[in-house]
């Protein structure tokens, strides 16, 4: 049924993608412009939709260059209910900033933080208004109305760009041509202990120029559940059986780490930055242990006593190579 319908859509995907094509070119030949700020700037994007790991790539990048420079996030601020620029504060809720900003404000509040649907307003507001060494682009790799310093682009092991189709038959949202703007590109969610041959048959699929650098980094689940009232071990639920909420792009990579721990649990999936409205909650409330992501653990610890929530991150091979890479293309 799915080769059926991805037949019946591909003409509309040739459509898609001759209109990316032409957007892309009127950039590259200067007929739309692009901006470049003073500040270092490092983009952190993708060319399909959600599910690539952009937010832990985020809180990775952070976490790293925090101990040397001082940081900005400049987002978009999916899903929030606000409109035009938002400054985020520790008290700002995910409805102000959206969900995976008040992840990121509430797991690293030293950070600045900055919403704004047009990345060169935020930009402006940064530069005028806060004293930062460099700004991290979220989400920014298909908006190229700012040219950054440095462009990060993810790809997933399972979905890799170079084999996916545009939109609506595939979940490609920008041309495969525009990979050769990215200076790093990271296989995201691949498997742990890759062979010679795994490696081999992503970096021919790719085909990148040879100043462009490859990495690859596998899923990282942290055993300590932090909870709104304790924290717990994750060995701890061996025994208990819970409630798994998730709202997020891509929910089957932390089913199957769960799975593979023993555990037993019911999965309640909901949409991608989910709107937890009363009624839902009411229904949580009645559970008696829930385990959530990050981004969800942010919208719905004010309301339940009983939830916890299991941190991701990327567990990068070479990770000290990665950095020593961005500090070089930012000092350059």
């Amino acid at each position: 049924i799915m080769k059926l319908l991805r037949v019946i859509l591909y003409p509309l995907s040739l459509l898609y993608g001759l209109v990316v094509f032409l957007r892309n070119k009127y950039y590259d030949w200067g007929w739309f412009k692009s901006t470049s700020f003073s500040t270092p700037t490092i983009c952190v994007g993708n060319l399909s939709l959600g599910g690539t790991g952009k937010t832990p790539m985020i809180a990775l990048l952070i976490e790293q260059l925090s101990k040397e420079y001082s940081i900005a996030v400049l987002t978009r601020g999916y899903g929030r209910l606000t409109k035009g620029l938002v400054y985020a504060t520790d008290i700002s809720t995910a409805d102000e900033i959206g969900d995976e900003p008040k992840q990121l404000k509430y797991s690293y509040p030293a950070i600045e933080l900055v919403c704004s649907e047009s990345r060169v307003t935020g930009m402006e507001y940064i530069e005028s208004k806060l004293d930062v060494d460099i700004v991290l682009l979220d989400d920014a790799f298909q908006h190229r109305k700012i040219t950054p310093m440095v462009n990060i682009l993810l790809t997933t092991y399972q979905k890799i760009y170079s084999k996916d189709y545009y939109l609506p038959s595939g979940s490609l949202r920008d041309s495969k041509s525009s990979s050769s703007r990215a200076d790093i590109v990271i296989v995201t969610k691949s498997p742990e202990n890759l062979n010679k041959e795994q490696r081999a048959t992503i970096e021919n699929s790719l085909k990148l120029k040879e100043n462009q650098q490859l990495f690859f980094s596998s899923l990282s689940y942290d055993e300590q559940l932090v909870g709104v009232r304790d924290n717990i071990q994750l060995g701890d639920l061996a025994k208990t059986p819970f409630s798994l909420v998730t709202g997020i792009a891509n929910a089957k990579p932390l089913t199957a780490y769960l799975k593979s721990k023993g555990l037993h649990f019911e999965h309640l999936e909901f949409k991608d930055h989910q709107n937890y409205h009363q009624s839902i909650i009411d229904e949580l409330q009645k559970k008696s242990l829930i385990v959530t992501t990050e981004k969800d653990f942010v919208k719905l610890n004010s309301a339940l006593d009983q939830l916890y929530c299991i941190r991701v991150k990327h567990q990068i091979e070479d990770e000290s190579q990665l950095l020593n890479k961005l500090h070089q293309l930012i000092k350059d």
